[in-house]
Parts: structure tokens; sequence; C-alpha cells
């Protein structure tokens, strides 16, 4: 899925980054990468496929004006760790928030 998102006349963008706690004022768009199943049991190398899906896009992203790549918490991954979850979902406003 991809959610439209901001751009430069977006109600979204005209915030400063640093003046709240929410990280993606600079996002144009965003993907929710999503798999289940609908009978059966999810296959093993299910999480594999699905993080190489992420991968292909996130990648190619890198060393572009949007990075870093973020996440958003309303799509959640559980298996990130602590440490990676801090940084992905709200890598630069981290200090806001523990300051807050």
């Amino acid at each position: 899925m991809v959610d439209l998102h901001g751009g430069p006349n977006s109600a979204i963008t005209q915030v400063p980054l640093d003046d709240t706690s929410y990280v993606h004022r600079k996002a144009l768009f965003k993907y929710e990468f999503y798999d289940s199943v609908y009978s059966g049991s999810y296959p093993s190398d299910g999480l594999s496929f699905l993080n190489g899906w992420v991968s292909t896009i996130t990648d190619t992203m890198a060393d572009t004006q949007f990075s870093p790549v973020g996440m958003y918490i309303n799509y959640a991954d559980p298996t990130l760790t602590a440490d990676e979850a801090h940084t992905a979902y709200v890598s630069i406003c981290l200090i806001f928030l523990l300051e807050g």
C-alpha cells in the first residue's frame, strides 16, 4: 500500500521537524509492506521474502534526499529490537521525546 503524505503544499510539512515528536514531516509518501496467510501457517521463508522486498525499496534510497529511511509506528514491525525500533520509528525526534 502506498500512502500519499506530504509535499511542499501540505499542512504536514508546514510544521518544523523539531516542533513535535512526529518524525515523518518531510515524507512525500509511505509504503506499507504487509503480508498475511488466510489459511494454514505462515511460511518459514515469509519474513525473509518480506524483508527482501523492503530492502529492494529502502536500499536504493540510502543516499538520497529521503535518507534516513524511517518507519511509521502504525505499520509496526514486531521483529525489530528496541534499538532498531528507536532508530527506525523516531530517529531524529528521539532526543525531543526523551527531553519532552
